[in-house]
């Protein structure tokens, strides 16, 4: 169906947002505002503020916001990302040593705010600042976040510097 369109027109099932029944169309920049036009009825759009809330709501890092140069991948959600089959690769030793070891420095985690949060908002444990909200987004009613976060401070319980509860969600292992 897709090729009646265009020719140079990809497709990969299923959707890298995770559903089932999505498709994600690649083809020429040229070609864009006619597949949106022409497949409109058959499928719903998704743009980059869709995509972006939906990394944030299922826990994924996104480099430079959540993760930042200089970390690890264990410390930025990325531990996934890095094949420790394929042989030497720079700051092997370093993802070694995290994993012989036991824990990161510090870990980026997926929380849901009772209240409201942005991105720079101090997380405070006891009063003291243990991280930094890195990434917000909101539901309905629901504020999801992701927030980088001292390894000391992931179980406990957390607060923004406004008082809003931070509580924990389970998302994909990194």
């Amino acid at each position: 169906m897709l090729t009646r369109y265009s020719p140079s027109t990809e497709h990969s099932a299923p959707s890298c947002l995770g559903t089932v029944a999505g498709v994600d169309l690649f083809a020429p920049g040229e070609n864009h505002d006619f597949l949106l036009r022409a497949l409109s009825q058959h499928y719903a759009h998704a743009g980059n503020e869709d995509v972006e809330a939906w990394r944030i709501a299922v826990g994924i890092s996104r480099f430079g916001i959540d993760a930042l140069e200089g970390d690890l991948p264990q410390e930025s959600g990325l531990g996934r990302a890095v094949s420790r089959e394929k042989g030497c690769f720079p700051g092997q030793e370093a993802v070694a040593k995290v994993d012989s070891l036991g824990h990161p420095r510090r870990v980026v985690m997926a929380f849901e705010a009772s209240g409201p949060a942005s991105p720079g908002d101090p997380v405070l444990l006891d009063g003291s600042e243990v991280g930094e909200i890195t990434s917000v987004t909101t539901s309905g009613e629901r504020t999801f976040l992701l927030a980088r976060l001292r390894w000391e401070a992931r179980n406990a319980d957390l607060h923004t510097g406004l008082g809003t509860e931070l509580r924990h969600r389970a998302v994909r292992a990194s």
